[in-house]
């Protein structure tokens, strides 16, 4: 006959012990493996979500290369538009002898004021005949308390009064009634030399 195995008493104490370090075990791993499932989908999503902004950053990275590379062949072009340009203002200079420069006007700053609005279409004529004659005159200046019935050519440097009576002339020449030319002291060290101030009197046409 077989014998029959007999359990020691430490045997008795101890299964028990073992059954329930294995059901802790097994408990542990349906709990991990419970987590990962929901945990991976999570994961998953967002290295999907990750992935997109990847791709749509590296498409407006490839938009602004582009963007760029057109800016920079427009700015190309205006660089080498810019230096014909130049150039063809050189030659043209060449050819003309800088005459412009060599008119005894050249340099000469003329400002106008007139009196009244009335005055402006007469104004703007006679400083397109002083730009004929070689004269800056940058524009009009409205002054209402200007009432005087004689036009003026004002000058501040004692060395322009020639100049001065020049302008003088040329005023009288197109139309311009009771003109005279005035010095103005005082000024000297604030207004450059060959600027000039024409005062248009009441009675200039």
């Amino acid at each position: 006959m077989a014998s029959k195995q007999v359990l020691s008493p430490q045997d008795h104490v101890h299964l028990p012990r073992i059954i329930k370090l294995q059901v802790g075990l097994a408990f542990v791993a349906t709990a991990v493996t419970v987590a990962l499932a929901l945990y991976i989908p999570q994961l998953v999503k967002a290295r999907n979500d990750l992935q997109s902004q990847i791709t749509s950053l590296r498409t407006t990275y490839d938009d602004v290369k582009g963007k760029i590379a057109i800016a920079e062949q427009e700015l190309q072009k205006i660089r080498t538009q810019l230096t014909e340009t130049q150039t063809a203002l050189a030659d043209q200079d060449s050819r003309l002898g800088h005459s412009a420069v060599d008119t005894p006007a050249a340099g000469a700053r003329i400002f106008e004021h007139i009196g009244s609005k009335d005055q402006r279409p007469h104004a703007k004529q006679v400083a397109e005949g002083l730009q004929r004659q070689g004269f800056a005159v940058p524009g009009v200046q409205i002054l209402v308390d200007y009432k005087n019935p004689e036009t003026q050519v004002r000058y501040f440097h004692p060395e322009d009064q020639a100049e001065a009576n020049r302008i003088v002339a040329g005023l009288a020449a197109q139309g311009v009634k009771d003109v005279i030319a005035r010095p103005i002291s005082g000024y000297e060290n604030t207004v450059h030399p060959r600027q000039f101030e024409i005062w248009f009197g009441s009675k200039a046409w």
